[in-house]
C-alpha cells in the first residue's frame, strides 16, 4: 500500500504496486511548484548599493562606504581650545595649551610654606588640632572619661539611696497640690517629662534628669542657677 513523504506528501508505491503514470505527474507537479517558490525569492546576481541606504538588505561597495566617512569626516568640525555649550571635540594642541594655562595660575607656595617636614604627634585630643593623636592619649582619654562617669554613676547611687520616694505625679505643678507638707529628701517623678525633683527642706528642686530626651530652656535654667 502506497505511503506519503513527510513535508511534501509524494506518493511512494509499494514494491508490489503497479506503476501509476498519474501518481508519478503528481510527484512531478509537486516538486515542481516547490522549486519554483525558491526560484522566485533568490537574486540571480548579487546586488549591491552605492552608498548606505536605510532597510535595504544589500552589501555596500567598499567604495561606498569610504565616500559615507569621508562624508561625516569634512563635517566634524573641531575646537582649538574648550568652549562653554560646545559639541565638537577639542585639538589635541588645544587642550595642552588649556591645561598648561590653569597649571599656570595656581599658586602653591602657601600650601608648601605650611606643610609639616616631620608629622606632629598630639600626647592628648585637642580642640582644633588637626595632629593624630599618640595611643597612648587616646588610653589617657578614655580613662578619664570612664572615671569621670563611674564617678557620676556613684554620686546618682548616693543620692538615690537616701531619697524617699513617693508615687509619680502628671507635671510638676501637681507635686505641690498632691504633696501639701513635704518632708526633707522626698522623691518625686513627673510623667509628662519623666524627671525627678528631690525636696531639699525649703523647695523642690531639680534631681534626676530623663535623658531620653532633650531638656527644656527653663529646665537647663534651673540646673544652671541651682
Amino acid at each position: 500500500m502506497a505511503q506519503d513523504t513527510t513535508n511534501y506528501k509524494l506518493k511512494k508505491p509499494d514494491i508490489t504496486d503497479k506503476v501509476d503514470i498519474t501518481v508519478l505527474n503528481g510527484n512531478a507537479d509537486i516538486i515542481d511548484e516547490e522549486l519554483h517558490k525558491l526560484a522566485e525569492g533568490k537574486q540571480d546576481v548579487l546586488t549591491w548599493d552605492e552608498e548606505p541606504k536605510d532597510d535595504s538588505p544589500n552589501p555596500v561597495t567598499s567604495g561606498g562606504l569610504k565616500k559615507a566617512f569621508d562624508n561625516v569626516q569634512k563635517s566634524l568640525n573641531f575646537d582649538s581650545t574648550p568652549t562653554a555649550g560646545s559639541r565638537n571635540p577639542v585639538t589635541s594642541g588645544g587642550i595642552k595649551t588649556y591645561v598648561d594655562k590653569a597649571v599656570a595660575g595656581v599658586d602653591v607656595s602657601e600650601q608648601l610654606a605650611t606643610k609639616q617636614d616631620v608629622l606632629t604627634w598630639d600626647e592628648e585630643p585637642k580642640s582644633g588640632s588637626r595632629n593624630p593623636v599618640t595611643s597612648g592619649g587616646l588610653y589617657k582619654a578614655e580613662q578619664t572619661l570612664t572615671d569621670g562617669v563611674s564617678d557620676l554613676k556613684g554620686q546618682v547611687s548616693g543620692l538615690a539611696a537616701g531619697l524617699k520616694w513617693k508615687e509619680a505625679v502628671d507635671d510638676f505643678e501637681a507635686i505641690s497640690t498632691t504633696y501639701g507638707a513635704p518632708e526633707e529628701n522626698w522623691a518625686v517623678t513627673v510623667k509628662d517629662t519623666g524627671n525627678t525633683y528631690v525636696y531639699n527642706g525649703e523647695a523642690w528642686v531639680l534631681a534626676l534628669i530623663n535623658t531620653t530626651r532633650l531638656l527644656t530652656t527653663a529646665e537647663a535654667r534651673e540646673i544652671l542657677e541651682g
